[in-house]
């Protein structure tokens, strides 16, 4: 039997105070030093291999890893082989999953002995379903203590001539390489994650009492609601990694992000129970690979995604070290750690006599349900926060990218070409692109013992491995405190070498600069290649890719019932294919079954009728065919390749359907759910000890705000909102400079007659302090921000709401820029509403007064100005493209910057042109076509690349779209759902808000005296 569960050991210092590579590795890596064969079937030979990868959790870095795994040949009487994933997940995780790995191969076997030969399909099933149950209950009774603790199980069972049983239970996944009729391997579910998510296990688990919130939720950073299937609102929860979890109704607790599992048993009186999911079916001809692997994989990468990085590899093992890879890599981008990621690779090699799958077997649709957990493509709130912090105020001088041009033969290119490969930052550069990034890249040698990056140093570099080894060391601070910073490097945590499948690091320094999260210390002398920022910066603007392909999907009038999850699915099944002049795409009269997009050349459309040719030219992003996605008939036209070379991305009816089911089908639920919803639509201030405190209104890393009622007070109004911050969490955050500056600035400005009489920005009006906390007290009783009306209205906005809060953030703008002060943090979350809809600007964190050179890159990336992050310095015309981007993001849902990774969202700002937001669009329509002219004409001033034609404080209040709107500011529909929105806070009646963020201060608070 094959069973692994990486362990964390303690090793001795070799005599130059470096831990011994071999030992600290193999603690943190589990992998054969080769794959293995198998006989699966008795016509069926493959191959396999397995990793597993210890996580690396900053505040634990020894932590076990909680993933286990089991491969057991022979594994019972009749033969098979038994492959299973088990991801433990609480304090005694790792003990869990270990159990379930040594006990549940046996349960099974045990239940199989009780039923009579020859075993069938139902019977395999039939014992599996009894073993988990089993299996679980003797984990009740064993030494495990699995009371918030416990396991997911991912298993496939091969038996018979050519069968494969797959049991589930949790959010590990099985899939398969499928080769369609088109040759294309396509990524096959073998099971469907069971969490939240699906409105099944949601209903299933809520008949028990339990409550499903997310953690966000549970704090009281986001409104509670029930809309989990809203792919649209699983965007915003993927953006913060914040899944829907299950909680007791009594307390905070257990908060499994699953709904199935082995142990928990706390969880299981909310409905988590061990009973698996399960499909039968046989090895079919056209199955080229299976991959288990546990939810770290699938975070970040899609199914299609793990299957078409193993296809980059003939050997499995080779496979499961790239994918392992890059979820690692992933996880380090978007998060301060990362899961323990596990993997098992089968290469099908031989199934001959395998026939197609067995119509009595389980079939995968009978199980499926609506609900499947998105992959996260954007970073976790902590990873912001921390890249906030660390972000440095100056960038490097102006360069010639010339300078960096070095020849390269053809072997050091293939040899860069094959160890970028898997890499994501370079999987949709163009070829040319391509070409000039080799020829940027800088030759690096080293000796043995050179430190080639220091941890806690500005990075501006990207490196690849040619040849050598390379150790990634990370120190703590209480390494640090012991031996000195950078003393020996710290931990061994992961190597790098040529013959490693994802030979490179550094990728974060190709975002922006801030400090390297670990060392890199040459083992061996070697060669490394070095990409520079600005360079990769350079080539970046010269991309094109997916995105552009979704927003040509956007404009389909019959994909519009398409959520962005959708969509993103859709793209990522299309396929490439050239055409040459004259070669004929589709014909007119043929039936057809595809549907293209135009990626480069230009097109003739032709349709012949009675009274002659009707021709069109289509050109790069047009599209044609897409009937064929809703029904099988016969062309009405013709469209045949004009240019020397046509490339087209292109996806099949069947394709599309076996990606996310039939349109019909789609276009029926879409205008449900519509009808649903519009149905549903038919001088002094008081002593502290005086407030009586409320909801929270807004909650971050070291301050809560809340609404506040004077006590003795019998009117029952809310008078005022309460900025509490917590000393200690201040100073923890390294925040005290910034809070202190804040407050300075806004008493300086509160006495200026100009900021106090603006109803948009914030009046305060007195500040206490006690031993623990600091305390500001503003006049205006704050409900909500516009972030959280934005998911109220769900994208429903209309144009008097918008222009609403464009005039009352003008109102503030106005008043700030007159005194010289830009407020540099203009967005959906720093927007706050008044009890009265008003909107005011009130978190100063990082406004400045005449802040001449000032290059510090602060607030959200989407929001940031091009001459922001070309580092040219802030100016008051950089809140204006702010707020441009902030109304533009609440008439189509999302910013026109957006991208799955910062890199990308800096490069679409700065390639942003003039007049192109039209053309940028969520729902298909242009602006200009839902009867905004005027208010599109304003958010192309606003959002204009050029800071000296972009709109002013003067000229926006002139602007034609306002008219003489100025003297009766207000919208009722926005003031009825503020009204909502404090309500909601006002049931909260808790005198602790955000108590545990900061706890007892007691350091020094000289750094407050003034507050």
């Amino acid at each position: 039997m094959g069973c692994a569960n990486s362990k964390d050991t303690s090793t001795g210092r070799s005599s130059n105070g470096m831990a011994p590579a071999g030992q600290e590795l193999q603690s943190r890596i589990q992998a054969p030093s080769s794959s293995s064969p198998c006989l699966i079937g008795a016509h069926i030979r493959g191959r396999y291999a397995y990793m597993s990868q210890r996580g690396y959790y900053p505040d634990s870095p020894n932590k076990a890893n909680q993933d286990a795994f089991c491969i057991v040949k022979d594994f019972h009487k009749e033969g098979g082989w038994l492959f299973g994933v088990f991801d433990g997940h609480g304090g005694k995780g790792d003990e869990a999953s270990n159990y379930v790995k040594d006990e549940l191969p046996g349960c099974i076997v045990k239940e199989l002995n009780k039923l009579p030969s020859p075993l069938t399909s139902s019977a395999y099933e039939t014992a599996s379903l009894s073993a988990h149950v089993l299996c679980n209950n003797l984990l009740h009774k064993s030494p495990v203590d699995d009371t918030l603790s416990g396991t997911t199980s991912i298993s496939v069972l091969f038996h018979g001539d050519d069968y494969m049983t797959i049991s589930n239970v949790g959010d590990s996944r099985a899939i398969a390489g499928v080769r369609l009729p088109s040759g294309k391997i396509r990524a096959v579910p073998l099971s469907h994650d069971q969490t939240p998510y699906r409105r099944d296990e949601r209903a299933r688990v809520k008949k028990t009492g339990a409550r499903i919130l997310s953690l966000d939720q549970i704090e009281g950073l986001e409104p509670i609601h029930e809309n989990w299937g809203d792919v649209n609102l699983g965007e915003e929860l993927d953006e913060g990694g914040d899944p829907p979890r299950i909680w007791s109704p009594r307390e905070e607790a257990p908060g499994t992000a699953f709904t199935r599992s082995l142990g928990d048993s706390y969880a299981e009186t909310l409905g988590v129970f061990a009973e698996p999911e399960m499909l039968s079916r046989r090895i079919t001809k056209d199955d080229v690979m299976l991959v288990i692997a546990s939810d770290g994989v699938f975070e970040f990468l899609t199914n299609q995604s793990v299957i078409d990085m193993c296809l980059k590899f003939q050997d499995p093992l080779s496979a499961c070290r790239a994918v392992v890879a890059e979820s690692y890599e992933l996880w380090l981008q978007y998060e301060l750690r990362t899961d323990d990621i596990t993997m098992i690779a089968i290469y099908i090699d031989e199934a001959d006599k395998a026939t197609e799958m067995d119509k009595s077997a389980t079939n995968l649709n009978d199980i499926y349900v609506e609900g499947v957990k998105p992959v996260r493509r954007t970073l976790s709130r902590q990873k912001k926060n921390a890249m906030m912090k660390a972000r440095s105020a100056k960038e490097d001088a102006p360069f010639d990218i010339q300078q960096y041009i070095t020849p390269k033969t053809e072997h050091e290119k293939a040899r860069i070409a094959e160890a970028i490969k898997a890499s994501f930052l370079f999987q949709h550069i163009t070829p040319s692109a391509r070409e000039l990034l080799f020829s940027v890249m800088e030759k690096v040698r080293v000796k043995e013992g050179d430190w080639v990056i220091k941890q806690g140093d500005e990075g501006d570099r990207f490196y690849i491995v040619d040849n050598g080894k390379f150790e990634v060391r990370i120190q703590g601070d209480e390494e640090k405190v012991k031996n000195g910073t950078n003393a020996d490097g710290g931990r061994l945590v992961h190597t790098y070498n040529s013959g490693s499948s994802h030979p490179s690091f550094g990728e974060l320094a190709l975002m922006y600069s801030t400090p390297r999260a670990a060392s890199i210390i040459a083992a061996s002398p070697g060669q490394l290649w070095a990409l520079h920022r600005n360079v990769f910066r350079k080539v970046l603007m010269r991309r094109s890719g997916r995105k552009e392909l979704m927003h040509t999907l956007r404009k389909i009038e019959i994909l519009k019932c398409l959520n962005v999850q959708q969509i993103q699915q859709v793209a990522d099944c299309m396929t490439e294919v050239t055409f040459v002049k004259g070669e004929s795409i589709i014909k007119q009269g043929e039936v057809g079954d595809s549907f293209y997009v135009i990626k480069s050349g230009n097109c003739q459309k032709v349709a012949k009728k009675m009274m002659g040719n009707n021709k069109l030219t289509l050109q790069e992003n047009d599209y044609f065919g897409e009937s064929a996605l809703l029904i099988a008939e016969s062309r009405t036209f013709s469209v045949v390749a004009e240019s020397e070379e046509v490339k087209c991305a292109t996806v099949d009816r069947a394709t599309f359907e076996s990606t996310i089911g039939k349109l019909n089908h789609i276009i029926a639920e879409d205008k449900r759910r519509r009808d649903e919803r519009s149905s549903a639509l038919s001088g002094a201030g008081p002593p502290l000890s005086a407030l009586k405190k409320l909801g929270a209104v807004a909650v971050d890393e070291f301050s809560s705000t809340v609404v506040c009622r004077i006590e003795g007070d019998t009117s029952g109004q809310v008078n005022h909102t309460l900025r509490v911050l917590y000393k200690k969490a201040v100073v923890e955050t390294k925040q005290k400079e910034s809070v202190m500056k804040e407050m300075d600035l806004l008493k300086s400005l509160s006495k200026l007659k100009d900021f106090s009489n603006c109803q948009s920005l914030p009046s305060l009006q007195s500040t206490y302090t006690d031993s623990n906390c600091l305390y500001a007290l503003y006049e205006e009783p704050i409900c909500c921000s516009i972030a959280c009306v934005n998911e109220e209205m769900d994208g429903k906005w209309d144009e008097a709401c918008i222009k609403h809060i464009a005039m009352c953030a003008i109102l503030g703008l106005a008043a700030l820029h007159g005194n010289g002060v830009v407020y540099r943090g203009i967005s959906p979350e720093t927007l706050l509403l008044t009890k009265d809809g008003n909107v005011l600007l009130s978190n100063f964190q990082y406004a400045r007064q005449n802040p001449e050179g000032n290059v510090t890159i602060c607030g959200a990336p989407e929001y940031l100005a091009p001459e922001v992050v070309q580092q040219q310095g802030h100016g008051l015309p950089s809140d204006f493209w702010q707020l441009g981007v902030v109304l533009y993001e609440l008439l189509q849902k999302k910013t026109p910057f957006f991208a799955p990774n910062e890199l990308d969202v800096y490069a679409k700002i700065c390639r942003h042109r003039a007049g192109t937001l039209s053309a940028t669009v969520e729902s298909g329509t242009p602006l200009a076509g839902k009867g905004m002219p005027k208010c599109l004409a304003f958010l192309e001033k606003a959002i204009h690349p050029d800071p000296a034609v972009r709109t002013t404080a003067l000229t926006a209040k002139k602007d034609p779209w306002f008219s003489s709107e100025w003297k009766k500011l207000g919208n009722s529909k926005i003031r009825k759902i503020c009204e909502q929105q404090l309500q909601q806070r006002l049931a909260t009646d808790d005198e602790s808000q955000g108590e545990g963020k900061g706890g007892e201060f007691k350091g020094d608070a000289g750094w407050c005296d003034g507050w």
